[in-house]
Order: structure tokens, then C-alpha cells, then sequence
């Protein structure tokens, strides 16, 4: 089975290392609501992918998707919206 990687980078704050851990899990937050990062993990476990963060203060986040299949979805990649924007 053929694996992806996709990877998307921030400019922000960092996540703390007492949060880093738990990021994803729902509640869990650096000033937001605490759902979309929980969202996204929940999304991309459906189509049989894993998804982590790698995050230095200062510096942002990383976040990282595997796909560990090759049919899955790929508008949210295509879609050209600039980051941060959500078209509807």
C-alpha cells in the first residue's frame, strides 16, 4: 500500500509543550474553540491516516498527514483558498 505525506506550516505563537501532547483532542486549545484540530484528526483517521504536529515557541507548528491509502480526498488540498480563509 502506497503512503502520502502532506505537511501544513504556521507562523504562529508555537503550541506549548504542556498542550503539545493533547492538541487534537476536543476542548484543547491555544486561543481558539478547541474543535478544529480535533475535527481534522477525526477526518483524516476516516480515510486511514495519521496526522502529528511538531511545534518550537516562537517558530509555529507543523502539522503532518499520512495517507496510508492513495484514493483519498484531495479538495481540501486543491481548492486554491488561502490559508486561513475558508470559501463556502
Amino acid at each position: 500500500m502506497e503512503k502520502e505525506m502532506l505537511y501544513v506550516r504556521d507562523n504562529g505563537e508555537g503550541i506549548p509543550d504542556k498542550i503539545i501532547d493533547s492538541i487534537f483532542e476536543y476542548g484543547v486549545t491555544t486561543g481558539g474553540t478547541g474543535i478544529g484540530l480535533a475535527i481534522v484528526k477525526k477526518y483524516i483517521g476516516a480515510h486511514n491516516g495519521v496526522i502529528y504536529v511538531e511545534s518550537e515557541k516562537g517558530q509555529g507548528a507543523t502539522y503532518y498527514f499520512i495517507f496510508r491509502e492513495t484514493d483519498h480526498p484531495r479538495a481540501f488540498i486543491t481548492c486554491g483558498c488561502q490559508p486561513g480563509i475558508l470559501d463556502t
